[in-house]
């Protein structure tokens, strides 16, 4: 196997190109027959490695825009972001960047992935990338966002600084469905799409729209937003993720297939040297229960934090096959603070159940400190999930929810940086026996009550080498000079750079927050619109060991081992070891990411934990091979069938990292 499936050296002025046979299988179109229908199939897999060379690894300006000019209609070259941001935020080029690199390979990869016919979308002009380390102005959380209206796409750091190369693919094709919504679909099509998804008008949810049904969604986010993010999301997993559209919400799957596609289909292949069996005469296809009880008490005194438990009882005749192992729920203030909640199996008289376990009861605590917004707190969605990942997602008009919070202390007021008051500095340090350079951001803030007594205070900064992505950071709150202090240890495999402050936010008690952007924005168009950024804190850190290379894993020393527990009756629990080897040019191999796709197209996500993962400092020479063994143990109930490790990714201690996708799309065209 060759990474990227192709590889690139010059030697004396010559150019040297290998390149993988495997790129060639589905190269060229076949003639089969499947579900019935004559078609031909192939992928695209030469083509991406042909964008890889034409582009040098996409970091050939004039080539990868000619490619998406010419092949897409868009182009990331923006002549004024002031007016081309008009309608959504007026925003000046100091809060944007060029797209690193790998990004632009997978956005023509994704892009081309797309059927023909959704190549070019005339009223889809513009791509634009975020400032590293800079949330969306609006929408705080979002990984993209897809202007329709004014015709453009902005990704945010997030979308793309993840342990998940499916999940980059997958929002690169949800953020342009958006158009097809928008200009492409006529109204019969979305009234059809709207009523197959359950979904009606409410006021009364953030989105204006809520949903009766429950698990016919291939992701929580479908299910809590829109029929058009329901789609966005249906289409992005017809092309990527196939399987688990199909087994979530086979109408779903064939009302994409037949009425947008037009009968063409995908199909997402497991190299089959990274594939398992598991066996199980017992699986488990049920969705956990439905809720069917839920209480909710606050204790506490109205002058005094509040400690409250939700507990949901689950509709279940057979607790293995309708129990949960989790609940999750965002609870809002009315002001739209918030708290995660996480609810736990319990049994009969509330004592937590062990590791694994299942229940029909499932309860949680969290604490609202006195000083959280007063009134009625509420929930749009409950996502129940049981051990093998089958879920289901709840909308608020499901169950009844009543939480009111009586807090006349209350603090609605967000903390707010105090105005030229951010600076940073840098010091020496040993840690690890080892002498280090620590920078320290620094400024003050202006809060009426308290701070939060948990990472109040976070700050991100960039360097200036394109490839790398936001070195972030939380610290701490002096009360006695009100001020934020977070610490950024920098050994010397750090990158060599100037380092700008780019980004700071601000967390009180009351759970209010607040971004304050440091940018060379120049401010917007309209005068009432017009908003200053100022100008960002820069540092210089010189080191001597930079490393800004990625990590290395040998993709042809990957084993994986699956052996049932129970081989005389499997059912379904099976140890998965997965062995691999890794090196790295200088901070070495860190920690990594493997996800196991099982039959039914449902992910997996573990963790790869070595001795040396929590260490500042490698230990032995990280130059050469090192092998590393994960086990895994499947529950039970697991599907049975062929299972895969669909992708891994690995990181080092400078914070590079790589994503290696052991998948290939392959596209059926029907051709009668």
């Amino acid at each position: 196997f060759i990474e990227d499936d192709i590889q690139v050296s010059v030697n004396n002025g010559y150019k040297t190109v290998i390149i993988s046979a495997a790129v060639f299988v589905n190269a060229t179109p076949k003639i089969a027959k499947i579900e019935d229908k004559r078609g031909v199939f192939y992928s695209q897999r030469l083509h991406h490695a042909l964008v890889r060379f034409v582009t040098n690894n996409g970091s050939d300006v004039a080539a990868y825009e000619k490619i998406l000019t010419e092949r897409y209609g868009v182009s990331t070259l923006v002549p004024d972001y002031s007016m081309l941001t008009y309608p959504t935020g007026n925003e000046s080029s100091g809060r944007f960047q060029s797209f690193h690199a790998e990004e632009i390979v997978k956005i023509i990869n994704m892009f081309e992935e797309m059927p023909k016919g959704m190549h070019k979308l005339p009223e889809l002009k513009y791509l634009i990338r975020r400032l590293d380390g800079t949330p969306h102005p609006f929408y705080d959380e979002a990984p993209a966002v897809a202007w329709a209206d004014a015709g453009y796409i902005e990704f945010m750091e997030s979308a793309f600084n993840t342990s998940s190369v499916q999940y980059i693919h997958r929002l690169i094709i949800h953020e342009k469905a958006h158009f097809l919504w928008e200009y492409q679909f006529d109204g019969q099509l979305k009234v059809d799409w709207i009523e197959l998804g359950g979904w009606y008008e409410d006021s009364n949810t953030t989105s204006g729209w809520a949903t009766s049904n429950q698990t016919e969604f291939v992701s929580a986010y479908a299910h809590s937003k829109n029929p058009n993010e329901d789609m966005a999301e249906s289409i992005s997993y017809f092309i990527v993720n196939p399987d688990l559209l199909k087994s979530r919400a086979i109408r779903k799957y064939e009302f994409v297939r037949d009425r947008i596609m037009q009968g063409n289909i995908y199909i997402s292949q497991i190299n089959e040297n990274f594939t398992f069996q598991v066996y199980n005469l017992f699986p488990d296809y049920v969705f956990p229960g439905k809720i069917k009880r839920l209480d909710i008490s606050v204790n506490g005194m109205p002058e005094l934090d509040k400690t409250v438990t939700i507990e949901i009882e689950l509709h279940a005749l057979n607790v293995d096959l309708e129990g949960a192992k989790l609940a999750y729920l965002r609870v809002f203030s009315e002001i739209g603070t918030y708290k995660d909640v996480y609810l736990y199996p319990v049994d009969e008289n509330g004592f937590q159940l062990g590791d694994g376990e299942l229940s029909t009861i499932l309860q949680g605590s969290f604490t609202l400190s006195k000083f959280a917004k007063a009134g009625f707190w509420r929930t749009q969605q409950i996502i129940i999930t049981d051990s093998v990942g089958n879920q289901r997602m709840e909308g608020a008009n499901d169950f009844g929810w009543k939480l009111y919070v009586n807090n006349p202390l209350e603090d609605a007021i967000k903390p707010e940086y105090v105005i030229d008051t951010a600076s940073l500095s840098k010091s020496k340090a040993e840690i690890e026996g080892q002498e280090v350079q620590v920078i320290h951001a620094k400024w003050q803030v202006n809060e009426n009550k308290f701070m939060s007594e948990n990472s109040p205070c976070y700050a991100s900064m960039n360097d200036e080498i394109l490839s790398t992505y936001r070195v972030e950071g939380y610290g701490t709150y002096d009360e006695f000079d009100e001020t934020c202090n977070v610490d950024f240890i920098m050994p010397d495999y750090m990158p060599s750079s100037n380092y700008s402050m780019n980004y700071i936010k601000m967390y009180d008690l009351a759970m209010n927050q607040r971004g304050t952007y440091f940018t060379n924005s120049s401010g917007g168009l309209r005068d009432e619109d017009i908003n200053l950024d100022e100008l960002p804190q820069q540092i210089e850190l010189v080191t001597n060991e930079q490393d800004i290379e990625q990590p290395e894993l040998d993709l042809n020393n990957i084993e994986i081992i699956a052996m049932p527990t129970n081989p005389d009756a499997p059912n379904g629990e099976t140890v998965v070891t997965v062995t691999f080897s890794v090196r790295d040019n200088i901070s070495g191999y860190n920690i990594a990411s493997l996800t196991l796709r099982d039959p039914q197209g449902t992910e997996h996500q573990y963790w790869v934990y070595n001795e040396d993962t929590w260490s500042l400092f490698p230990s032995g020479d990280v130059t050469q091979w090192h092998t590393y063994t994960r086990n895994i143990i499947l529950p039970v109930g697991s599907a049975p069938g062929t299972w895969g490790m669909s992708e891994m990714t690995i990181y080092d201690r400078a914070g590079n990292f790589k994503g290696y996708d052991f998948t290939e799309i392959v596209h059926f065209d029907v051709t009668d």
